[in-house]
């Protein structure tokens, strides 16, 4: 189901379709799929990405410190008539409006969005010869490098790595007490430091993380979740969350204890067999 279905049928269902409360809906729909995937892993978002380097940051997009114009631009005079959709939102007065654009990648010559953003939630292409460099006309704000067809800051967290075998995580504490020395460790390691990911004693073999993406936001009328989850129980949720509590503030643990019964009850449904236990995380309310 398209986004507009979803939010229309919540704001249905509230029995007040006017602009100002499909605003909120769209808002309470996002809202409701980012605490659904806190509460679960589910493999729609689960990713991979290999690197030959002895560290992967996954803030792979710099904050951008004002609202400004996204400009793109490749190394590679191949990089033609490809188009680059910025997916995001802008804050004036207050106000936050999402926005999605198609820019024309133009080769090694810049290409502007005539939008200005204020934060970007992705920016989605086909593959390029080159290197797009990402800015806001002063500062570089991120690569997308050759095959890459996505660039967000919606990592969630590592699942596993293999090298050539089993990478085994370690914190960075122990990293230091038990491994002070590069020629100290015993096996193959990762430890994490905010998005950074640095392994260790790998032996010269290439690393894949497998690592949970966030859900990213639905913008346009027509994004659709990637999750394989019932629309209806998507709206359900969104209504016992926040529906509820905009029609009657004073019922605050009723709505909270619907709400993240309906959620369990979504996450229940999409698991098979005891797989429940291990992958549901603790409830965790924004």
């Amino acid at each position: 189901m398209a986004f507009y279905d979803l939010y229309y049928d919540l704001a249905d269902q509230l029995n007040d379709t006017a602009i100002d409360n499909l605003t909120r809906c769209k808002k309470w729909i996002n809202w409701t799929l980012r605490d659904l995937t806190n509460l679960y892993d589910f493999e729609e978002l689960q990713d991979s990405v290999s690197t030959t380097a002895s560290s992967y940051d996954f803030n792979r997009l710099s904050k951008i410190t004002a609202s400004t114009t996204i400009r793109l631009s490749s190394d590679s005079a191949l990089d033609t008539g490809i188009t680059a959709t910025i997916f995001g939102y802008n804050l004036a007065g207050g106000t936050r409006t999402y926005l999605t654009e198609n820019v024309a990648i133009n080769g090694t010559a810049t290409a502007s969005s005539t939008s200005s953003f204020s934060v970007i939630d992705r920016i989605e292409l086909a593959e390029t010869v080159g290197n797009i460099t990402i800015s806001d006309g002063a500062d570089a704000l991120g690569t997308i490098l050759p095959g890459e067809t996505l660039i967000a800051n919606d990592f969630e967290k590592v699942i596993k790595i293999d090298a050539s075998g089993d990478v085994k995580p370690i914190s960075v504490r122990d990293r230091l007490l038990q491994f002070p020395g590069d020629a100290d460790f015993d096996d193959k390691y990762y430890s994490i430091k905010g998005s950074v990911v640095t392994f260790y004693n790998l032996g010269g073999a290439t690393p894949t993380i497998y690592y949970q993406r966030k859900h990213p936001l639905l913008i346009e009328d027509y994004d659709e979740t990637p999750l394989r989850v019932t629309d209806s129980d998507i709206v359900d949720a969104a209504w016992a969350g926040w529906g509820l509590r905009f029609e009657d503030e004073s019922d605050g643990s009723q709505w909270k204890a619907a709400y993240k019964a309906k959620l369990q009850e979504i996450v229940a449904d999409s698991i098979v067999g005891d797989d429940l236990i291990p992958r549901v995380r603790m409830y965790r309310r924004r």
